[in-house]
């Protein structure tokens, strides 16, 4: 029996670990998530707007240089003086575009129209990205939704009478267990690890193993060693 309930206790710490793991890479993706839609709002707003600024210069060129043809052509004094006072607010309407152009944020090569549309390229590319990170992180919720009932049933099926030598077992491996975790994802992240990102991980699943909702902290937490293991409430 006490085999048989330390095989059961290295069982459930071992998905505690694979839960530390999911949870890491959830938080990892929320941040890269946060971080693309900055990226994305800040680049593609001031390029749309400036090839509409573009846009809306060329037009108003074009119909410039339609006057002024039409100026040359007309016997009309009356339309020759209508066609002059309507160039003459095309080009102020134009010089105007024109400074916005130059206070926008971009660089002065990026007002090049072949660059901003390589910019705009790149923000497709930043939406592929962030799509491809919202379907990771829902198939990541469903492995977790699998797993959690796993969890469950091993632990209610546990008598009431071995729960507190389970809990004591589990304690003792906890450690070496969530140390693994950790290596885990430092071989998969490198220099890219965040052991925030894992204390908030370890923190979030022992909480929710608790059948406590998490409320993430604002502050650093330092990385916990030997948390005390909480008996999961049974239901008989």
């Amino acid at each position: 029996m006490k085999k048989k309930l330390k095989n059961l206790a290295l069982f459930l710490e071992q998905l505690r670990s694979h839960f530390i793991c999911i949870e890491y890479v959830q938080i990892d993706n929320v941040e890269e998530q946060r971080k693309i839609k900055e990226d994305l709002i800040q680049n593609t707003e001031e390029v749309e707007k400036v090839l509409a600024i573009r846009e809306e210069m060329d037009a108003k060129q074009e119909l410039k240089s339609k006057y002024a043809k039409r100026s040359v052509e007309t016997t009309s004094g009356v339309e020759r003086l209508q066609l002059r006072v309507a160039i003459e607010k095309l080009e102020e309407e134009v010089y105007e575009l024109r400074e916005m152009l130059l206070q926008s944020k971009l660089d002065a090569e990026l007002l090049l129209e072949k660059d901003l549309k390589k910019k705009l390229k790149i923000s497709k590319m930043c939406e592929r990205l962030l799509s491809s990170l919202k379907n990771q992180y829902e198939q990541l919720n469903e492995e977790k939704r699998e797993l959690r009932a796993v969890y469950d049933t091993k632990v209610k099926a546990v008598a009431a009478e071995d729960m507190e030598e389970l809990i004591e077992v589990r304690q003792a491996v906890r450690d070496e267990e969530t140390h693994r975790a950790r290596a885990e994802l430092l071989a998969k992240y490198g220099e890219a690890f965040k052991d925030r990102f894992f204390d908030e991980a370890v923190e979030k699943v022992d909480c929710e193993m608790r059948g406590k909702v998490y409320v993430k902290r604002e502050q650093t937490i330092e990385s916990p060693k030997g948390a005390k293991l909480y008996p999961e409430q049974k239901s008989r």
